[in-house]
């Protein structure tokens, strides 16, 4: 669809991701060196909603389909979105999810990548981890009062982050 000035509207994927939580740790998905989108990097579970599906029915799918565990208390803890290559009009969003409570048998085998249960203090020096997920989620891991909402910019080959914005918000204790 064209805009009244005659530009066409981005383009937008819209994403899930959840991060299940066992103790101090969480399971993150080292994804195959040959994967299309971030190879050889670990990252929580996900991947893109189906046209018109729910948030939380997709983030139960998804982590089902890669874990083999299907989450039973899915928390939004946040929303990244981001313009990519601002010249092709791509835009994503990424709905993050959290989930401590879990039922199923992980998978020994995931077609994404290999699942690894990893301590949740390691992750901010984990070099492996998603540069974006490394900037938040050992936050939002570690206080469960947070929710993170982060607007990026990307532009060129390699996507190079021309601007980024994370913004925390811890909700007021009792």
């Amino acid at each position: 669809m064209d805009g009244m000035d005659g530009s066409s509207n981005a383009h937008v994927v819209v994403y899930v991701v959840v991060y299940l939580m066992r103790g101090s740790d969480v399971l993150l998905i080292r994804r195959r060196p040959d994967a299309r989108v971030v190879p050889d990097r670990f990252m929580g579970v996900g991947g893109h909603l189906e046209l018109g599906e729910d948030p939380f029915i997709g983030a139960a799918r998804e982590c089902r389909e890669e874990s083999g565990l299907t989450p039973l208390d899915l928390r939004l803890r946040g929303t990244l979105v981001w313009t990519e290559n601002i010249h092709h009009k791509h835009a994503g969003l990424l709905y993050v999810f959290t989930a401590t409570i879990f039922e199923g048998k992980l998978l020994e085998e995931s077609d994404e990548g290999a699942l690894h249960w990893m301590p949740i203090a390691a992750l901010d020096t984990l070099e492996a981890f998603v540069g974006r997920d490394r900037r938040c989620i050992p936050h939002l891991l570690r206080d469960p009062t947070a929710h993170v909402v982060e607007i990026e910019q990307r532009e060129g080959e390699g996507s190079r982050i021309i601007n980024s914005n994370a913004y925390f918000a811890e909700r007021a204790r009792r």
